[in-house]
């Protein structure tokens, strides 16, 4: 079986629920105790039998079905009506170790050395003194047989006998049997045995501890988990305070994990950091302006002229409004041919002609008439090679360039001849 220490849920666990203090601890403090009639029936009926009667109760129960928790509730009912005083049993207790528990419980000035003599003078304070020993199956039967003669003692006194209230698991009844021969009055001892919890027991169990330990959100258990709580613990509570804990861990890490998957990411978690950072950053540039304008003096006037000052700048040659000037015609000078040499016949001198006559032009000679031709077949070849000379302007500059001007007539040969005086 489970140990019942180990009913511990994590620290998210109890966050998301809301959870103040471990719910299902076995050590938990009185206020987790749940009270319901049908369990509170075996405490009140081993109450009744110890104020009214002087037989030994005993009550028992399987481990772990709650048996330190009756008790105290016992113990906290009994308060006003019987001092009570509970001893821890073990497999080492003696009755040495059980006196001294008495006598821590029972305290009084002055007290008797002798056990007998002690709780004689505990019973005249006027409350009935009860011992109660939790885990009888584990003490030493030796042991057990010492406190039932110190009990038969007490009634051969004629005085009252100590209550005896003895607590402890289903083996308890096999010891107890064993001492009757010795100690008849055990036949009549009241038995009495806590029962599991039911199903419904055990959804309000739960439910309880849960509120007590600070659940403020609907309960998360389901009817099918308490089905699998009670299916697991057989209804004893300190195997239910480990299923039940178990099934809450395991629903808070289901939330843990449906948490995860809708978390925003790390820019999310580290929003306050990052503004932090961001208004920091913001902080020191401010100040970092705020000082070049202390130690750095302003411009002057004239810097300031001077920073304004607009330059103007030389429209584009596209865009210019001068009109370029186009360029002179160079006019191809014509090629001077020099004619051929002319043969000629010194002449007699001829009378010159008298006053008042007509003087007739000389006719020109077949010969010379032929070798003049050539002469203007090279002047006219000339004047088409002119016409016919590319342009070297641009197209912009023919458009608006002047007609050439006209090639000057040479002299014709019969002009050459009267020049030359012939």
């Amino acid at each position: 079986m489970s140990n019942p220490e180990e009913a511990i849920l994590s620290i998210d666990t109890l966050m998301h629920f809301g959870l103040k203090q471990q719910p299902f601890s076995a050590k938990a403090p009185d206020a987790f105790t749940y009270t319901d009639p049908a369990l509170d029936m075996p405490v009140n009926a081993a109450l009744n039998f110890l104020q009214s009667e002087e037989q030994i109760v005993a009550l028992k129960g399987e481990h772990g079905i709650g048996k330190s928790t009756q008790i105290r509730k016992l113990i906290s009912k009994s308060r006003g009506s019987m001092n009570a005083c509970l001893f821890d049993a073990n497999i080492s207790s003696g009755l040495a170790a059980i006196e001294h528990q008495m006598r821590e419980c029972w305290q009084m000035d002055a007290a008797p050395e002798n056990l007998d003599e002690f709780i004689s003078q505990v019973k005249e304070r006027g409350i009935r003194p009860t011992l109660i020993i939790d885990n009888t199956q584990d003490l030493d039967i030796d042991v057990l047989e010492q406190i039932l003669s110190l009990r038969r003692d007490q009634a051969g006194h004629g005085s009252v006998r100590f209550g005896l209230l003895l607590v402890g698991e289903s083996t308890l009844e096999h010891t107890l049997s064993e001492l009757e021969a010795d100690f008849p009055e055990l036949s009549h001892s009241h038995s009495l045995i806590l029962r599991p919890l039911t199903k419904e027991q055990a959804a309000a169990y739960i439910d309880h501890r849960l509120r007590v330990a600070g659940m403020y959100v609907p309960n998360p258990f389901t009817p099918e988990d308490i089905d699998s709580v009670v299916t697991e613990s057989n209804g004893l509570p300190a195997s239910i305070n480990h299923a039940a804990n178990a099934i809450l861990e395991a629903h808070g890490a289901e939330v843990s994990r449906k948490d995860q998957l809708n978390k925003p990411g790390w820019l999310h978690d580290n929003r306050v950091p990052i503004t932090i950072t961001i208004v920091a950053a913001l902080a020191l540039i401010l100040i970092y302006l705020l000082l070049q304008g202390l130690f750095f003096s302003a411009p002057s006037q004239k810097e300031r002229d001077r920073s304004t000052e607009t330059i103007e700048l030389p429209p584009p040659a596209s865009e210019s409004k001068e009109q370029t000037l186009p360029l002179p015609e160079i006019t191809p000078e014509p090629e001077l041919i020099t004619p051929p040499p002319i043969a000629i016949t010194p002449q007699p001198p001829e009378a010159l002609p008298a006053a008042g006559a007509e003087i007739e032009a000389p006719e020109s000679t077949p010969d010379v008439q032929s070798d003049a031709e050539p002469t203007t077949g090279i002047i006219e070849a000339t004047e088409a090679q002119v016409e016919k000379k590319p342009d070297t302007v641009n197209s912009k500059q023919q458009s608006s360039a002047r007609p050439p001007a006209p090639i000057p007539d040479l002299p014709s040969l019969k002009d050459s001849k009267w020049i030359l005086g012939l």
